[in-house]
C-alpha cells in the first residue's frame, strides 16, 4: 500500500513538473521582447546620418518638399535620397519599395511608384543611391520615414 502511494506521488510530481513551463523559456520570450523594445528605442535615427541595419549602411537624406494641385486636390510631395552601402559578406536588396511614411496619427504611406523609384542588388562594398517619393494629403502631418524591407520596421527616421 505504501509502495503503491509512493509511486503515484512521484508520477503525480513529475508529471506536474513536465506540465510546469520552462523557466529559461520564458527568460528567452523575456529578452526577445525586451530587446525589440530596445531596438524600436534605438531604431529612431537624424536625418542625413548614416545607420547600419541589416548589413546595409543606409543614409537617407530629406530634399524640399513641393506642393502638387491634381484637379480640386492638393498634394504634397515628399522626396528622400537614399544611399545603401553593402558593409556585409553577402549580397543584399535595397529598393525605394522598401521605405514608407508614417503620419503623426499613424496612417502608413507607401512609395509613389507613378515618379522614379530605384531598386538591385548590392554587392559586397558596393554602394546604391537612388530617390523615394511619397504623395501625401496636404492636409496630413508626416512624423517619419521609416525601413520596412519585410514584415518589421528595422529603422526610422524622424522628419523634422
Amino acid at each position: 500500500m505504501k509502495k503503491a502511494l509512493l509511486i503515484s506521488c512521484v508520477m503525480a510530481v513529475g508529471l506536474l513538473g513536465a506540465c510546469s513551463p520552462n523557466s529559461s523559456e520564458n527568460t528567452d520570450k523575456a529578452k526577445r521582447f525586451s530587446n525589440k523594445t530596445e531596438q524600436k528605442e534605438k531604431a529612431t535615427n537624424d536625418l542625413n546620418k548614416p545607420v547600419v541595419v541589416d548589413g546595409i549602411e543606409l543614409t537617407v537624406k530629406q530634399e524640399e518638399t513641393t506642393d502638387i494641385k491634381k484637379d480640386k486636390e492638393t498634394k504634397r510631395l515628399y522626396s528622400f535620397n537614399i544611399s545603401g552601402k553593402n558593409v556585409s559578406s553577402t549580397n543584399k536588396g535595397l529598393g525605394s519599395i522598401d521605405f514608407q511614411l508614417k503620419t503623426t496619427k499613424g496612417k502608413i504611406i507607401k512609395v509613389d511608384d507613378s515618379l522614379a523609384t530605384f531598386g538591385n542588388e548590392i554587392k559586397k562594398d558596393k554602394t546604391i543611391k537612388g530617390k523615394a517619393y511619397f504623395s501625401v494629403n496636404a492636409n496630413e502631418k508626416v512624423s517619419e520615414i521609416e525601413y520596412k524591407p519585410v514584415d518589421d520596421v528595422l529603422v526610422a527616421w524622424k522628419i523634422k
